[in-house]
């Protein structure tokens, strides 16, 4: 049978790769598997994110996260998120208030106090045993108690009293955090970890979170209840210097960090996802300052996309925003994040432990002459950008670049 010329073309056009999978033997490393085992369907959106995130860190991208739901509470912050931020494999991340609240439990207890419980338990028997749980995890009433009188204390130490943007705050939260996971012997949690490696950690809710519930207390005590504290309470959240800062910081990602681009790793939705993504039409919509936008961008959400929300908005959505680069590389995987981030990041974490293994063997701890044969090695092997100290030098880069737009920008003043 002869085929058409032109037919021949739309298919060398349309036709991709093979949709081919390798058998499974057992021996496989999990690169393979992620790689040769998932030709098509969901499995190949899968293929498809671990691709990309391995693509951002082989290709030193600065990588932005979102993460909805309670990643502290339930521990996988230690899984991934806390070794991520140790390898610098990211750089700004932003979770809602909740995390810094449950991120404190197990340094407060000085022990893991929270379980397995029943999802299909009955609620009424576990508030009679004094259980809080969430979802499938639960721990005794205390903790939340517990947790409580930490944050009040802390919040009434003197570097609270002033205004402070969502990183500033949860700055100051993991070095006391820190401080009580050490003397408690205790694993490094996510704001200790953020802490200590600069990450800035942004709010975009700050008001949703327990830890704020017991800074409103004090403000309550203080100004209508007619309570005196030890010190007058001035804790402030700054919003506008807080969007500000984080435009700032992915303006300075796109001109003084690794390649000079940005990707993101969205888990989840929300208020989280949308802050994540807000900075670029900020940057030019709002300031008129020009700027490139995300290059990367792997989302995972259990969201229909036909709601309309946040959390079901495609990564393909964010370009008419002015969000993600036209020509970006994507990928929007309908699954709940905390069924493969794991199994993604051990395949990152294996490989960039056999860098590091090749490193000490093979070129005795010389890292330029290794970046130099294997260029690959270096985004694997990157230092953590540490953009929190870095963020007062990025927003006066952006404060230079939005004075030249001042004129566009009185133009918006009025409107008649």
């Amino acid at each position: 049978m002869t085929i058409d010329e032109n037919v021949q073309k739309l298919r060398e056009q349309h036709l991709g790769k093979f949709a081919q999978g390798i058998e499974i033997t057992g021996r496989e490393d999990i690169q393979s598997v992620l790689e040769n085992c998932h030709p098509a369907f969901g499995g190949k959106l899968l293929r498809k994110a671990y691709q990309l995130i391995r693509e951002a860190i082989h290709d030193n991208y600065t990588i932005f996260a979102s993460v909805a739901g309670p990643i502290t509470a339930s521990d996988y912050s230690r899984v991934w998120m806390v070794p991520f931020i140790k390898s610098g494999y990211i750089s700004a991340f932003v979770a809602s208030d909740a995390i810094s609240y449950h991120d404190a439990h197990d340094a407060v207890e000085g022990k893991r106090d929270i379980h397995d419980v029943d999802m299909h338990g009955d609620d009424t028997i576990y508030k009679e045993a004094g259980i809080i749980r969430i979802t499938d995890i639960g721990f005794p009433e205390e903790v939340l108690f517990n947790t409580d009188k930490f944050m009040t204390s802390l919040l009434q130490k003197p570097e609270f009293q002033c205004k402070l943007t969502t990183t500033e705050y949860r700055n100051h939260l993991g070095k006391y955090i820190q401080d009580l996971e050490q003397r408690k012997n205790i694993p490094q949690g996510l704001l200790a970890a953020a802490y200590e490696y600069d990450v800035p950690a942004f709010c975009a809710s700050p008001a949703d979170g327990s830890t704020f519930l017991n800074a409103m207390k004090l403000q309550v005590m203080q100004t209508r209840l007619g309570e005196k504290l030890k010190d007058k309470f001035k804790l402030e959240i700054d919003l506008y210097k807080d969007v500000y800062e984080a435009c700032a910081l992915h303006k300075w990602g796109q001109e003084k960090e690794g390649n000079r681009e940005l990707a993101y790793i969205v888990c989840g939705g929300g208020a989280s996802k949308n802050y994540l993504l807000q900075p670029e039409p900020a940057l030019e919509q709002i300031l008129f300052v020009q700027t490139k936008k995300y290059k990367i961008g792997v989302q995972f959400t259990t969201a229909p996309e036909t709601d309309g929300s946040l959390s079901s908005a495609t990564p393909t959505e964010a370009i008419s925003w002015g969000k993600l680069d036209e020509d970006a590389k994507t990928v929007s995987v309908p699954i709940d994040y905390t069924m493969v981030m794991s199994i993604i990041a051990h395949a990152i974490l294996k490989e960039r432990a056999l860098y590091e293994d090749s490193l000490n063997d093979n070129y005795k701890g010389d890292k330029e002459k290794m970046f130099a044969e294997i260029p690959a090695s270096r985004g694997f092997l990157r230092e953590p950008q540490r953009l929190y100290k870095k963020r007062e030098l990025a927003m006066e880069l952006l404060d230079s670049e939005a004075r030249k737009a001042l004129p566009q920008m009185r133009e918006t003043l009025y409107f008649e």
